[in-house]
């Protein structure tokens, strides 16, 4: 996939003008055209997934707020089905969003919930005009420092926030400050409830153990191996969510739940609320307005530019940034008449969209659809959902791998890698390869073989026999060379190791140098991407939180170790057997020394510049921009 900038879609000839200059075009439009019966059956599949999902974090975002749960609920309701017919990409999943927790309460403090849905309609008012400016490409010039930094900041109130919650505490009101939440936590300390405490780690827990239970070696499936993978194909926070609500109410455990602190969930739809709308505290809360406008337009579009990265239907069309804006803004600005908060495109689930079969517009749709039966169903159930479960569930699990291993179809074992390496080449992806094979964001950027290949559930001489096979059917090009080329690296490693054995460890390795001295302090900032570099640091992050990174990024990582901050590349070689999947003995203690000049190489180290790749694959930001935080 490229890497250019997005850029609408439709011609103006093909957009509707409603306003002279103005281009208004749905992608809900074009997808219409075509749109196959194949598709339909995916995107209602895709959009009962993430409106499941979307549940317990409405709720769970809306209550970090201050803020009742029907609020998190009509939002992500409203909003996703404004944003699902009018917005500018196939796959976007819009609704309250985690980012806006800190930003949110802060107003409500300050201003009252009246001052919030002044405030959000004025956004929605400024993002329409945004949109209708055609200034949806300037977002992406934001500094990737600013968002780091933002985001970071970001993710410490949201843990301080859940805080109160998971520990029971009786706190009425919380401050919208970093010091007054500490404060606050510190003087109620003594008050904790270790039965809260005890749920929200259960569900913490449960969260990043449920992906596992499809693994093939999970020791669970040896009772009930079909059972047990179709129950761990449930999202983990659903499952999380009735698990440990069952588990108090049953119990009859002490904890607060939703029905105890904020009555009952009304089963009907949201009253009218009509925002004190006048010039007055317009300019009291423009402060407010711009930024839940500037930070909904980064969120939302950063969002679509992953989706579209992430793509792999040929269907896909890359996202309108305009239209999109012009969505937002009109979710924004209707959901405050209906009670609700700021709206804004969500990575983790669109991207759960997207992975679970999406490609229109249709599975945001259903989405919403869905969410409104559960609410005016179900809504009795919900009162006795423990608060402590909601503050472990709302860290959403990372959807951010450009290799999502136990996720679809990337388990271990012979049968998945026969079945990726089928549908890549099924789909023509060998042409691509080469131009593809140094992207940074996506699942199909390279071939991802090497999981496999590494533990042996796929052998080089089947992946080269099926892609001779597809070089018969469909002819040969450089992209499929190139993927024979890496193979015949693989093997070369090998014969390396053969020849040299033990000399290859040594750290001169092949070559005449002496040992560079290690910086272990520096090494420490490097494995934790705290550098100060930001695509170094970025693809370090990518790489401890899914132990999986693309070639041109372990390239970029190791020379900056290496090169720039004088470090050992032994240990740099061990971290990198420490974190990935696809580890290799002998690919990565090759690599690692042809980037340190030690190998066979007579051309010396090889330093690649982070800034000028930065520049040349990933132009706009958006990898440093995905990982710019934890």
């Amino acid at each position: 996939m490229s890497h250019s900038s997005p850029a609408p879609s439709s011609s103006p000839s093909s957009s509707s003008r409603f306003v002279p200059g103005l281009q208004f075009r749905p992608r809900l439009l074009d997808v219409l055209h075509g749109y196959s019966r194949q598709r339909l059956v995916g995107d209602l599949g895709a959009g009962a997934t993430v409106g499941v999902v979307a549940l317990p974090l409405a709720m769970a975002f809306a209550i970090a707020r201050g803020l009742p749960p029907q609020s998190g609920l009509w939002t992500a309701i409203i909003g996703g089905l404004l944003v699902a017919l009018l917005g500018g990409c196939s796959v976007q999943i819009a609704g309250p969003a985690g980012a806006f927790i800190v930003i949110v309460y802060g107003i409500v403090q300050q201003h009252g919930v009246g001052g919030l849905l002044v405030a959000t309609t004025c956004a929605g008012v400024l993002l329409m005009l945004l949109g209708a400016l055609r200034l949806g490409n300037v977002v992406r010039f934001v500094p990737v420092t600013i968002v780091i930094g933002f985001t970071n900041g970001i993710a410490v109130l949201i843990a301080l926030s859940q805080l109160k919650d998971a520990l029971g505490l009786p706190i009425a009101k919380m401050p919208g400050d970093f010091f007054g939440q500490m404060q606050a936590i510190g003087s109620h300390l003594n008050q904790w409830n270790p039965t809260a405490l005890g749920l929200a780690v259960g569900c913490l827990a449960l969260l990043f153990i449920w992906p596992y239970l499809l693994h093939q070696k999970s020791p669970i499936q040896r009772f009930d191996g079909v059972t047990v993978r179709t129950f761990a194909r449930l999202p983990a926070p659903v499952v999380a969510l009735l698990t440990f609500t069952a588990l108090a109410y049953f119990l009859h455990l002490p904890v607060e739940t939703i029905g105890s602190r904020f009555g009952s969930i009304p089963q009907e739809l949201p009253a009218l609320v009509w925002p004190e709308l006048s010039w007055d505290s317009a300019r009291r809360l423009l402060m407010p307005t711009i930024t839940i406008a500037a930070l909904g337009a980064i969120e939302s579009l950063l969002c679509a530019r992953v989706a579209d990265q992430l793509a792999t239907s040929p269907s896909h069309r890359k996202h309108d940034p305009n239209q999109e804006l012009l969505a937002q803004g009109a979710a924004n600005f209707v959901v405050p008449f209906l009670g609700g908060m700021p709206v804004t495109g969500t990575i983790a689930r669109t991207v759960t969209n997207l992975r679970s079969g999406a490609t229109s517009p249709i599975s945001g749709l259903v989405h919403s659809l869905v969410l409104m039966l559960i609410v005016l169903l179900a809504a009795p159930l919900a009162v006795h959902v423990p608060l402590a479960v909601l503050a472990g569930a709302a860290p959403a699990p990372d959807a951010r791998s450009a290799f999502p291993y136990l996720q679809g179809e990337l388990h271990g074992g012979e049968a998945a890698a026969l079945a990726h390496l089928g549908q890549y080449l099924a789909r023509g992806l060998p042409h691509s390869y080469k131009r593809t094979r140094n992207d940074l964001l996506g699942l199909d950027y390279s071939s991802k073989w090497s999981p496999w290949l590494a533990t042996g559930a796929l052998s080089p001489r089947q992946a080269l026999a099926q892609l001779r096979q597809f070089e018969a059917e469909h002819g040969a090009s450089d992209g499929s060379y190139w993927l024979w080329f890496e193979l015949l690296w693989r093997d070369y490693f090998r014969f390396l190791h053969l020849q040299h054995g033990p000399a290859l460890y040594r750290a001169r390795g092949l070559g005449p140098q002496r040992a560079t001295p290690h910086d272990a302090q520096r090494f420490a900032a490097w494995c934790a991407g705290r550098t100060g570099q930001p695509l170094v640091d970025a693809a370090m992050r990518e790489l401890a939180a899914t132990g999986y990174l693309s070639n041109r990024l372990r390239q970029v990582a190791a020379s900056y170790l290496v090169h720039d901050l004088a470090c050992d590349w032994r240990a740099g070689a061990a971290w990198f057997e420490a974190q990935l999947l696809d580890y290799d003995v002998y690919s990565n203690q090759g690599n690692w020394l042809y980037i340190a000049g030690r190998g066979t190489d007579p051309r010396g180290g090889r330093r690649f510049d982070p800034i000028q790749q930065a520049a040349t694959y990933d132009p706009d930001g958006a990898y440093q921009r995905l990982w710019g935080s934890p």
